[in-house]
């Protein structure tokens, strides 16, 4: 089953609703897989490559990593690090991260080290994600978080509605990370799975709108969305992948077996691999 990030102090009954609205959302995504797989061989290109697009068209970058519950897509992080170097010749400065919590992100800041992880469960103990937020302050960058605080969550019985808060409480804390920051500043985005989508959707209980809707929706700032989850075996039978293996010789001669495409007109990319395990 498809879950959303595991943070400190979530309670039961929000983890259940995030259960229900991640399996879903993943249905959606699969509905839409075929669509956009033509069948017709294109030329890929690197991931890194991909950045040059991305900052041309939009100063906020999404782009995402693959994660159910402690099992995540290694190979997704390891993009977000390769990525980093071309996004400062970009003017990039400040890496906003799902996934880190305020004090975290100001100690790291404030010293250029990361601190220890709050908790072994959280995603801020992975090697590979420390690798990357380290990555990100040896050049010279800021962390920011922008997680919703669960705690300030009003009584909801529907688990649609619950998720669409925290989608719209995120979406409201980029929005903060940008205005203290230069009118043109650039930031990179990391977030799990599907949050920055730019297309609300239809789901049982209700419609859904995730952060990176919500996030254009506020700002007026339409992001650039970088999608990395396309072929990951969520699923544990490869079939992602394999709606995709036309492309395997060409992917197979690139650093993790991954590349991808760019729709200019959409202001999105599409990052496929061989890689694709959830560990």
């Amino acid at each position: 089953m498809l879950l959303e990030a595991v943070l400190i102090n979530r309670n039961n009954i929000f983890m259940k609703a995030i259960k229900i609205i991640a399996v879903a959302f993943l249905i959606l995504s699969l509905g839409t897989l075929s669509a956009q797989n033509d069948n017709s061989v294109k030329e890929l290109i690197k991931v890194q490559d991909i950045i040059d697009t991305a900052y041309t068209n939009s100063r906020v970058v999404m782009m995402n990593e693959a994660h159910s519950g402690q099992k995540r897509n290694i190979r997704t992080r390891i993009m977000g690090q390769l990525v980093l170097p071309k996004a400062h010749k970009h003017g990039v400065r400040v890496l906003a991260m799902e996934a880190l919590t305020e004090p975290f992100a100001k100690e790291a800041n404030a010293t250029r080290k990361l601190p220890e992880a709050p908790n072994k469960l959280a995603y801020l103990h992975h090697p590979e994600m420390r690798n990357l937020m380290q990555a990100a302050l040896d050049l010279g960058w800021d962390l920011a978080a922008y997680e919703a605080n669960i705690k300030e969550r009003p009584k909801m019985d529907n688990p649609v509605d619950q998720s669409n808060w925290r989608e719209k409480q995120q979406a409201e804390n980029l929005a903060n990370v940008l205005k203290q920051l230069d009118k043109d500043a650039k930031i990179l985005v990391w977030c799990g799975n599907s949050h920055h989508s730019k297309e609300p959707g239809v789901i049982p209980g209700g419609d859904f709108y995730p952060m990176g809707y919500q996030f254009w929706q506020i700002t007026g700032i339409e992001p650039f969305v970088i999608d990395q989850i396309k072929t990951v075996d969520f699923m544990g039978d490869n079939s992602r992948y394999q709606q995709w293996a036309v492309y395997e010789k060409q992917l197979k001669r690139n650093f993790y077996g991954t590349m991808g495409f760019v729709d200019k007109a959409t202001k999105t990319a599409i990052i496929i691999s061989t890689d694709n395990a959830l560990e």
